[in-house]
């Protein structure tokens, strides 16, 4: 027999009742369960939180090679030789004597011994303190030589290229151009003490405070065994002495010299590095070679190039002047530019053929226009027109005009571009398009002056209009 319930009212209450039963018993556990909850909800965000901040704030490692070894500097230096060999080539009515003295010195640095070490650092640093120390002791064939501030400059940075190993001295924590001149050094081999000078000027907890931040500038661009903390030339400190009298006399002494650490790290540098140093001063002059053998090519090569991206630039105009379209054609047609392309290539030994030409050609006219290139340009030649009604009347003008300037634009490109390229690829390359389109961009800036736009149109209508007579 079922039984019916009725009654909603106390069929409620009934549930009503269960229901608060229920509750009051598990209570407890379920309040228990709530604080667990929260509490692990919070340590786990913590967590999270944390692990968060550390992967923000460790600093990334930089990748040094190590020093390179001699069959890599012996390559480069073959290197080199056949750079030369192909500056000669080209230009065999040139004299490069002093090229080739330079050249056949380099292997003469695999015999040498010698250590010339600079002692850098900005000024108040101890730079003259501690070369007086260091030349007093006894390391055989070790020269020292002050060295003026570091900085990211170039000018300052090439001085360090002669020398085989650099004391870099400070008094504190790096500045952020310090840290970045420190790591570009470490990427051109050179070898860098960073040495805390004037540490006595420290309590014991400042003292650590500091090389532990500068622990964290130099992971992995110095071995943490290269920064040392040293004294040159300590603070005089005062002495106070009580008399028998009652009396108290007070002097100053002065503390002898903390230079203890950074001389054992020298004696076993010397002793298992000394070779490793003398290469890697040997690969940068080297390297500072093969740049003084690639500016003198480039300057010749860019002399070969420039009439090349004129005569272009014109046959480009004449075709978009006899041929108007509505809308500006990016560099007058694809087969022009891609035959600028492929001569240029030809001039910088860069293997290129004419179907990649073709596809390099379309990708630059397509980058022109996203860079908005084509409609400053056109928008900057077309106001120039308007101020002559003669010129700009004339329905090919404006596309004529616009044609040649972007082949010329993306001649200039190209050179530069090509500039930065090896001497003697060994295979077809195609561009490298975020290079190209920061070169893209100088040569834009550059050549986008309302007085260079004027006297270019000028040109252009003289060649394209010679009857409206413009001066």
């Amino acid at each position: 027999m079922k039984l019916q319930l009725r009654k909603p009212i106390l069929t409620g209450g009934i549930a009503l009742s269960f229901g608060l039963w229920l509750w009051w018993n598990i209570r407890d556990t379920a309040m228990e369960i709530g604080e667990l909850g929260l509490v692990g909800a919070i340590a786990i965000g913590g967590g999270f939180w944390w692990l968060k901040r550390q992967w923000q704030t460790k600093p990334s490692p930089l990748t040094i090679s190590p020093f390179p070894n001699r069959e890599k500097i012996a390559a480069a230096i073959a290197q080199t030789r056949q750079n030369l060999d192909c500056l000669k080539a080209e230009t065999p009515h040139r004299d490069h004597t002093d090229l080739e003295r330079k050249c056949d010195r380099l292997p003469e640095g695999f015999n040498r011994q010698d250590l010339k070490i600079a002692i850098a650092g900005e000024k108040r640093s101890g730079k003259t303190c501690l070369q007086k120390m260091l030349a007093d002791l006894a390391w055989e064939k070790v020269t020292w030589e002050e060295s003026s501030s570091l900085s990211s400059k170039d000018g300052e940075k090439n001085q360090l290229q002669g020398v085989d190993g650099v004391l870099w001295l400070i008094t504190g924590d790096l500045t952020d151009s310090q840290h970045q001149t420190l790591k570009e050094l470490r990427s051109n081999y050179q070898r860098v003490l960073l040495i805390l000078n004037k540490s006595d000027r420290y309590s014991t907890e400042e003292r650590e405070v500091i090389l532990q931040q500068l622990h964290q500038h130099i992971f992995g661009i110095l071995p943490p065994e290269d920064l040392l903390a040293i004294s040159a030339f300590p603070s005089p400190i005062k002495v106070r002495q009580h008399q028998a009298d009652g009396g108290v006399k007070e002097w100053e002494e002065l503390p002898p010299p903390d230079i203890q650490a950074l001389r054992d790290r020298l004696d076993r540098l010397f002793a298992s590095e000394r070779e490793q140093w003398i290469w890697g001063t040997l690969w940068r002059e080297n390297q500072a070679l093969q740049q003084e053998i690639k500016t003198r090519l480039n300057e010749i090569r860019r002399d070969r190039a420039l009439p090349i991206v004129e005569r272009y630039q014109w046959i480009a105009a004449a075709a978009a002047f006899a041929n108007p379209v509505a809308a500006l054609d990016l560099l007058a047609t694809a087969a022009i530019s891609a035959q600028m392309l492929v001569d240029l290539g030809e001039i910088y030994q860069q293997k290129l053929s004419l179907q990649l030409g073709k596809e390099t050609a379309g990708e630059l006219g397509r980058l022109m226009v996203k860079l908005g290139i084509v409609e400053l340009s056109s928008s900057a030649i077309a106001h120039f027109l308007k101020s002559n009604a003669i010129t700009y009347v004339a329905g090919g003008t404006l596309q004529g005009i616009g044609a040649a300037y972007l082949t010329r634009l993306a001649g200039l490109s190209l050179i530069e571009y090509f500039q930065d390229c090896a001497i003697v690829p060994t295979a077809e390359t195609p561009l490298n398009w975020e290079q190209f389109t920061q070169k893209l961009k100088a040569v834009f800036a550059q050549n986008q002056r309302t007085e260079f736009l004027q006297h270019f149109a000028q040109g252009a209508i003289a060649r394209l209009n010679p009857q409206t007579g413009v001066n």
